[in-house]
């Protein structure tokens, strides 16, 4: 992010002008919000990084890294991502039949009709043959914003940055039961449990490839779902939706965003004064600024791409227990996004309370590999540098 580069809505030169500013306000605060960062990362990672071996040039490097990280939350979610994307005709028919439906954005339909374009260069026939009608009315439409509940939804999370709010209350007895119908098996349910959700006892949990959802006895834990309220930033609920077989109800910020600043802080950052004033500066402007265009009736479409990455997200997840399983064991690793960690912390412990025998060998990708393995972390070198293997989960992630 050296360069700024930026999505920009059409607007009149007053309103332009106020987007521009915040824009540039806050690449500036992102690049001196990275470099205050620098050392104090750099602190909290030589320790761990001697034990790994590296050199002082090397924890540098990786400091630097998660300084840049730290830095990005001010950054606003009109930022530019540059990337290849490949897609079948069926898929192009149907991005150009949802581009007026649900909560497409105006510069999502741009890049439709920009890719309709280059695809009529090459084959204007294929282009004449699938179009189809749009949809005048969405029902998202009908839907009108008239309340802030964010507070009201913080107060329910109770501390908490994920709430268990649903599950199957036999969820243990469901999924031993699938197994039996499945296998003809008439094991206990306690044996059941042990030989699909020990590592140590099932050779699927070891497998980095991930084939657990070709096995009909594993596919017994999709029979029992969770639902949790959740509240990440705008960045960690990017990285969250990684996860497409959890999948969620999310808002749209146009309809959502509020008057008042309202974000998430990484905890380098408040512990860092001069980063910290700066943090909260750059929040207070970008919403300011983001007011100040809706007060002069630009649409709040627009207006909201100056909200940080920082914003707080509000939303709804579910998913089968076998899925989230899956991104457990990847976001409980010390090496994930640490909101994306604690959310997932949260997780595992409210279905451990609920589901003891479901939850018990639930961990990070080294707690499922510490079965006859010095080493169990399949990142190798890029570990965190601690045997979280050994005490999980009474183990205290240090950064």
């Amino acid at each position: 992010m050296d360069q700024i580069a930026v999505y920009a809505p059409k607007m009149d030169d007053k309103a332009a002008s106020i987007y521009k500013d915040a824009v540039s306000k806050a690449w500036s605060a992102y690049s001196r919000i990275s470099e205050l960062l620098k050392e104090d990362n750099f602190k909290l990672m030589s320790g761990i990084g001697r034990i790994k071996g590296q050199d002082e040039k090397n924890i540098r490097i990786d400091s630097e890294k998660k300084a840049i990280e730290n830095g990005r939350y001010v950054l606003p979610i009109c930022a530019s991502t540059s990337l290849y994307h490949t897609i079948s005709g069926l898929v192009l028919k149907r991005y150009i039949r949802m581009a007026n439906a649900c909560d497409c954005p105006t510069e999502a339909r741009e890049v439709v009709a920009a890719m309709v374009e280059e695809v009529r260069k090459v084959d204007p026939d294929f282009i004449s043959r699938i179009g189809e009608g749009i949809i005048e009315e969405t029902l998202e439409n009908k839907f009108l914003h008239d309340a802030d509940l964010g507070s009201s939804f913080d107060i329910d999370l109770g501390g908490k940055n994920s709430k268990l709010i649903s599950y199957d209350k036999n969820a243990e007895e469901i999924v031993a039961e699938s197994v039996r119908i499945a296998t003809g098996c008439v094991k206990s349910t306690d044996e059941i449990l042990e030989e699909i959700l020990n590592p140590g006892k099932n050779p699927y949990l070891l497998d980095t490839l991930n084939n657990w959802a070709h096995s009909p006895v594993m596919r017994a834990l999709n029979n029992v779902n969770y639902v949790f309220k959740k509240r990440l930033s705008h960045t960690a609920d990017s990285q969250d939706q990684r996860h497409r077989m959890t999948p969620a109800c999310r808002p749209m910020l146009s309809k959502v965003h509020t008057l008042r600043p309202d974000y998430y802080t990484p905890s380098i950052v408040e512990k860092n004064s001069e980063a910290s004033a700066l943090y909260k500066e750059i929040m207070d402007m970008l919403w300011d600024s983001k007011n100040r265009l809706i007060d002069m009736d630009v649409k709040a479409e627009y207006a909201c791409y100056l909200l940080p990455n920082a914003v707080n997200v509000r939303f709804i997840q579910n998913g089968s227990f076998l899925n989230f399983l899956h991104k457990w064991r990847l976001r409980l690793c010390f090496s994930a996004q640490l909101e994306i960690y604690d959310a997932s912390r949260d997780e595992f412990e409210q279905v451990a309370a609920v589901h003891p025998r479901l939850a018990k060998h639930i961990g990070p990708p080294c707690f499922n590999r510490r079965f006859g393995s010095d080493m169990p972390c399949p990142e190798g070198p890029r570990w965190c540098g601690i045997t979280v293997w050994k005490g999980w989960p009474n183990v205290k992630r240090p950064f």
